[in-house]
């Protein structure tokens, strides 16, 4: 029965990944389903990378961006449970088992690797600290959705008492798991350069490592495990002037600033579902658009910060009301032929015209940006600064100037803020700098005041008087198919919600 499980998951898994074109898919493996030389374990890698594709493609903005402050609806468009946070376990994002598709790939992967006797050392053990890193993230975004999620850390291998089913484990366990695969796959890693941004490196366990420390408010952790990054001699990435800025999303492998990016092409992948949430060019039944909030901040910087611009098409929104200020807002949303003000971050101007081509999701190519130099670095500040002791605040001011020097060298901070002025421009820097890319979320839950922010949201935006309401509400439900599948999850769901 576990050879079967395996077996069905394996068989789901195709190459499309750039970094594994050249690469031969496996298909065949041995009868036990199980990798027994280097060429196995390299086609169990590259399923691994698909079913990362499938199971982020979308969800990494429903669960990271959707229900934040950063976006509203598009009209009559978007998802009214997200928006409205009336989430159900019938819901599809309530389903984990595309994570646990891959945590399962990267336990064989974990377990047989290195038990082989042929291959380049070097190469298997690559490939080992891809898996671990896999399975730890794959656990850090389930923890951050559903908090407390079963732990299993085995392949199915049909061994006789071996354990079907598993509850929910208590949170320091799978905390424990996520930091002991991190640090074992960063010293697995060295500092060893990246090959590229679309694989799995030393860089890439150390953004999680960095962001997984942040979401636990280990502030000292944090900035060890963003040393790599601020480290002239390990450190391979760099910040994306305004020249170069827009290469992070339209030819990311040409971008220092890229350190994972989830590759999207539409002739092997299919259809892009990420094109159907947030638009593009003159796309009008995008589901949601730029919220007020990041609107007001992008247009009080409007004079020096060339994101707004790179990020939405501001010369068609201009020509539609004649200005761009905080009243532009409701003007552009009340005039039914503006249709642009959704994120156009991937697409490329047209030079002839000075705008936005259109792009519709049954033709679209996206590579999606999960972790970025100047995110990171925008961390390391945090933690800077919330730490605070000794030359801390000092830190985090430099390299907040380093993040607004790529447009602006006229917009230093001065050294007089104070830590909570710091911990608020920091976090203003995020929004702005990582908008639609899956963070903001997270970044409201970790800070501690979702509610407080979505309050305000959910009363004047949404016409929600009570506001976000309960804080349970915070964590997404266990998708009802859980339960009927595994009997230790029965009487465990998520408070505030029904199991089906």
């Amino acid at each position: 029965m576990y050879k079967y499980i395996f077996l069905l998951l394996l068989s789901a898994f195709v190459s499309s990944c750039e970094n594994f074109l050249t690469k031969e898919t496996i298909t065949d493996l041995p009868a036990d389903g199980f990798p027994s030389n280097e060429k196995d374990a390299e086609g169990l890698i590259t399923g691994m990378y698909d079913a990362i594709q499938d199971a982020l493609e979308t969800n990494y903005f429903y669960w990271g961006e959707y229900r934040s402050d950063a976006i509203e609806r598009n009209r009559n468009n978007g998802d009214l449970n997200l928006f409205y946070n009336t989430l159900s376990p019938t819901h599809a994002t309530s389903n984990w088992n595309s994570l646990y598709k891959i945590i399962l790939s990267a336990n064989v992967a974990i377990k047989y690797i290195p038990a082989l006797n042929d291959g380049d050392e070097a190469n298997k053990s690559s490939m080992l600290a891809e898996a671990l890193t896999a399975r730890a993230w794959m656990y850090f975004y389930a923890v951050r959705v559903w908090g407390r999620v079963p732990l299993i850390t085995e392949p199915y291998e049909n061994k006789e008492g071996q354990q079907l089913y598993y509850p929910r484990a208590d949170l320091d366990l799978v905390y424990t798991q996520i930091e002991n695969d991190l640090k074992q796959a960063v010293n697995l890693f060295g500092v060893t350069a990246p090959t590229s941004c679309y694989r799995i490196s030393r860089g890439v366990a150390s953004a999680i490592l960095t962001d997984f420390y942040m979401w636990k408010k280990d502030y000292s952790n944090a900035i060890l495990a963003s040393d790599y990054f601020a480290n002239t001699s390990t450190n391979p990435y760099a910040y994306a002037n305004s020249d170069t800025w827009k290469q992070i999303f339209i030819n990311p492998a040409s971008s220092k600033e890229n350190i994972f990016v989830l590759y999207w092409d539409y002739t092997s992948d299919g259809e892009q579902g990420i094109v159907k949430q947030i638009g593009g060019g003159q796309q009008s039944n995008a589901q949601v658009k730029i919220s007020r909030t990041v609107w007001n901040k992008f247009v009080n910087r409007k004079e020096w910060d060339p994101r707004f611009a790179l990020s939405l098409d501001t010369l068609h929104l201009y020509n539609g009301v004649g200005t761009l200020d905080e009243n532009s807002y409701d003007m552009i949303n009340d005039n039914m032929g503006i249709a642009d003000d959704y994120c156009t971050k991937w697409l490329e101007l047209d030079p002839l015209t000075g705008e936005y081509p259109k792009i519709v999701a049954s033709d679209a190519d996206y590579e999606i940006p999960f972790y970025r130099y100047s995110g990171i670095m925008l961390l390391r500040a945090e933690a800077y600064a919330r730490r605070n002791e000794g030359n801390d605040l000092n830190e985090a001011i430099s390299i907040i100037n380093q993040i607004r020097q790529r447009f602006s060298t006229e917009h230093n901070l001065t050294g007089s803020e104070t830590q909570t002025e710091l911990i608020d421009i920091i976090d203003e820097e995020r929004l702005l700098e990582l908008w639609c890319e899956g963070t903001r979320w997270f970044d409201l839950a970790r800070r501690g005041d979702l509610k407080e922010v979505m309050d305000q949201v959910f009363i004047n935006e949404r016409g929600i008087p009570e506001g976000f309401g309960d804080e349970q509400y915070i964590l997404w439900p266990i998708h009802q198919s859980a339960f009927s599948a595994n009997p230790e999850l029965v009487g465990d769901q998520n408070p505030g919600y029904v199991e089906g």
